[in-house]
């Protein structure tokens, strides 16, 4: 039968880890651009249409879809060597806010292949090891690559972070000295990660 990733019971349950980027002002051509720069990395097989086939099983898509709450899904390859399901989703706010791309990795794929536990429930001794600032880091990276190719204005690293801040409140108040969530912030001409520093 093969391996299942996209239909494995409870594959997107849970929530999800997320790379948040806030990629600018209404922009189709930005938009473009992040998606295509997000699917086409290393680490990552994609993108397909329907997380209810496993990728086998489908043809893969061009990552082309720019409506608000569009999803495409795919396989990624985490550092410790595992393949989980993951996705993106396009966020398009009303009233002139800022478009923002979604790369996300759902907890119940993430709980096959990490000591996660009950997260995000309970507190860090019951979910140990270093797993989180694993593959915090490793989205991170993802967020670097993209950066190569598209500027971004910030990048929010964590348990369902999309929304939670804005490139214009980090510019007026700045990076925060203790951080539950990670942040990658453009700063002189480069992209710095500033990693979690709190549960």
């Amino acid at each position: 039968m093969g391996e299942r990733l996209f239909t494995a019971d409870d594959a997107w349950n849970g929530g999800f880890y997320e790379l948040a980027l806030e990629v600018g002002l209404c922009s189709d051509d930005m938009l473009r651009a992040a998606l295509a720069a997000v699917w086409s990395h290393p680490d990552l097989e994609g993108c397909f249409a329907d997380r209810g086939r496993e990728p086998r099983d489908q043809p893969r898509m061009t990552p082309n879809c720019l409506e608000s709450a569009s999803h495409l899904f795919g396989v990624a390859h985490l550092p410790n060597g595992s393949r989980v399901a993951c996705g993106t989703c396009l966020i398009r706010e009303a009233d002139d806010g800022p478009d923002r791309l979604v790369f996300y990795l759902p907890m119940g794929s993430l709980g096959a292949v990490y000591p996660a536990g009950p997260f995000p429930f309970g507190s860090e001794r019951d979910w140990p090891g270093p797993w989180r600032y694993e593959l915090e880091d490793w989205l991170a990276e993802v967020g670097l690559f993209i950066a190569r190719s598209v500027p971004f204005r910030l990048g929010l690293i964590g348990f369902e972070v999309s929304g939670t801040a804005y490139a214009a409140d980090i510019a007026a108040q700045g990076i925060p000295a203790e951080r539950f969530v990670g942040y990658l912030w453009p700063s002189g001409g480069a992209v710095v990660y500033h990693r979690r520093t709190h549960d």
